[in-house]
């Protein structure tokens, strides 16, 4: 490297600097030629110059070595002339032109030879510049579409899990909302039993296990119904901290004693905006499937944060999420963790890692459906034997409300009220006849909204209340209520449905109806919002809490 870089400073020299060192070996040259030649005086001695003018052609070129031969040829002729005047053969004779002529060419040859191998070592050095440039720039595209095409496969992946979730989903919410309805007539008339059953305890004990498994069906599909996001429950705003200090409150009741839980709530804002029951239930169960986790004990942690989210964020962690202010809601574990190929299934329904007849499969998937209908997501992290993480993000709120509370009444004697039951299920509409006229209603069942407008019609003043299923085919419960509001603006209903509380079940409510039951409802329930809009009390909300 040091040889190097002293040959580029000798070719890189200046004119004057080059001058001098000509000038320099011209002094020095005349100084051997002359002490040689006095010794020997050949005129072969002359070859010496040849010397120079090599070295100064190689480096500098044509140019100077021509200069180098005329100063050094110069010294050459005078010392020679001094030396031996004798000397007969005169300057221009033929063999000192020709020596001359030697020397010139030598010179041209060797500064032409120079000049091709550093324009060949400049053309070198370029052309290996511009392979290192080209490999540095081949290795950065190489790495840009490796990490383009990892963030597509990934984004890739992300759009079938959404899309098979959002099938699975569908298909959930479709299955619960028949249920609901089937479910309807079975407690329906466990209910109408139960009432006429009171004095043979044998029987009455047997309706009441098929209403109690009943309304233990009617939980799972409320799950399905959270997984399916079909609707969203009365919201509010909620506090995080209070749900899970609620949790943790219950856990400590009923967890085992080799479990520690502990809470880390550092969350400056942790309100949501979202259903309260629906969040407790997630976290609920989050809670429960960690506990299970650790048969043999662990440490259960729950922690709260105030998180940024923006493109940055979302590329980092692989989510999607709208950019904003987030509370992050933490359920770790050191129990027994899961493996990648559970992770990619975790939040199907009815999947489960538990034995059988231990799980439902449809704890988290329930999570899943509650998350995403708050606008949020939820990541999951796991190693077998060394436990699981589950961060859910849910957008934050600044409006904390109170909680309202709500009176039950009870059910007393209704006859001289009509009420319009529209149902296109001809055994829900007929449930719901029989536990109304158990009360002493009097009650007309139309199949369609079509068949309830012609009737309506003209019988709208003879009808009290009138109870509208929401989900119908050719005519919906909305545009059945609208119908049915063009004949009589002050007219009093119930909008009923498989679903949860939805966008459609709302727009209803607003445009002036009265209250919302989702199925299945009991007879109470069913008699307390009817009782309270002849009491002029309307209540737009579901009897169950959301």
């Amino acid at each position: 490297m040091e040889k190097e870089l002293k040959i580029h400073n000798i070719k890189n020299a200046s004119m004057a600097q080059r001058a001098v060192v000509i000038l320099l070996q011209s002094v020095i040259y005349a100084v051997i030629f002359f002490f040689i030649y006095r010794v020997f005086p050949n005129t072969m001695l002359t070859s010496l110059e040849l010397i120079p003018v090599g070295i100064i052609s190689w480096y500098w070129g044509n140019l100077a070595g021509m200069l180098v031969i005329l100063l050094d040829m110069t010294a050459t002729t005078l010392i020679i002339s001094y030396c031996s005047p004798t000397v007969p053969e005169p300057f221009f004779s033929f063999q000192p032109i020709m020596g001359i002529l030697i020397h010139v060419c030598f010179g041209l040859v060797i500064g032409t030879f120079s000049s091709l191998t550093s324009k060949l070592k400049i053309e070198n050095a370029n052309r290996k510049e511009a392979q290192e440039q080209l490999k540095e720039y081949q290795n950065r595209l190489e790495d840009i579409v490796h990490k383009r095409t990892q963030e597509l496969q990934s984004a890739n992946d992300r759009l079938r899990q959404a899309e098979k979730m959002e099938a699975i989903g569908q298909l959930a919410g479709g299955i619960a909302h028949d249920f609901n309805n089937q479910l309807t007539i079975v407690l329906g008339y466990c209910e109408l039993l139960s009432n006429i059953l009171s004095n043979n305890a044998r029987l009455l004990e047997y309706v009441q296990k098929i209403a109690c498994s009943g309304k233990r069906a009617a939980d799972l599909t409320k799950q399905l119904l959270a997984f399916a996001r079909k609707g969203v429950y009365k919201q509010k705003v909620v506090d995080i901290h209070g749900i899970i200090l609620e949790v943790t409150s219950l856990l400590f009741r009923s967890i085992h004693k080799n479990i520690t839980i502990e809470t880390h709530l550092d969350a400056s804002k942790p309100y949501v905006w979202g259903g309260a029951t629906q969040l407790q239930n997630a976290v609920l169960n989050l809670s429960l499937n960690a506990r299970d986790a650790m048969e043999h004990g662990g440490r259960l942690l729950f922690e709260t944060a105030d998180v940024i989210v923006n493109e940055e964020f979302c590329r980092g962690k692989n989510v999607r999420l709208t950019p904003g202010t987030y509370v992050s809601i933490s359920v770790k574990d050191t129990g027994c963790g899961m493996n990648g190929e559970m992770l990619k299934h975790i939040f199907e329904p009815f999947f489960t890692t538990k034995e059988d007849g231990k799980g439902t499969g449809m704890g988290l998937a329930a999570v899943y459906g509650i998350v995403k209908s708050h606008q949020g997501n939820i990541i999951v992290e796991s190693s077998p034997s060394v436990g699981s993480s589950f961060t859910l993000f849910l957008p934050q709120s600044n409006k904390p409300e109170v909680r309202e509370t709500k009176v039950l009444k009870s059910i007393k004697n209704y006859r001289g009220h009509s009420v319009l039951i529209i149902d296109d299920e001809r055994d829900v509409a007929k449930t719901i006849g029989e536990m109304l006229g158990d009360c002493g209603f009097d009650t007309t069942l139309c199949y369609s909204g079509n068949e309830a407008i012609e009737l309506y019609l003209n019988k709208w003043k003879e009808y009290s209340v009138a109870i509208i299923d929401m989900v119908m085919p050719d005519m919906d419960g909305r545009e059945t209520y609208l119908k049915l509001k063009e004949i009589n603006p002050s007219i009093k209903t119930i909008i009923s449905s498989g679903f949860a509380l939805n966008g459609d079940i709302e727009t209803t409510l607003k445009a002036g109806s009265n209250a919302f039951l989702q199925k299945p409802y009991s007879q109470q329930e069913l008699i307390l919002q009817i009782d309270r809009i002849l009491q002029k009390r309307n209540m737009p909300v579901s009897v169950q809490d959301s």
